[in-house]
């Protein structure tokens, strides 16, 4: 099985500061390391992706 990670930073509508974290937060905890000890040896760590339809607030524009 292919296993493909791809982390999409987003707090939109969050009061919480730091929730865009998660998917760096979720890779330091070892989330290939812990795939590939299950047996997945097919995983790929992609980067992060933008959200779809966040806004630019330097443009004042959809980015996406």
């Amino acid at each position: 099985m292919k296993i493909r990670i791809l982390g999409v930073p987003l707090d939109l509508g969050q009061e919480r500061r730091g929730v865009d974290m998660g998917p760096s937060a979720v890779r330091a905890a070892g989330l290939n390391h812990a795939l590939k000890n299950l047996g997945h040896l097919d995983v790929m760590n992609k980067t992060a992706i933008l959200g779809v339809g966040l806004v630019s607030s330097a443009l004042g524009k959809k980015i996406l």
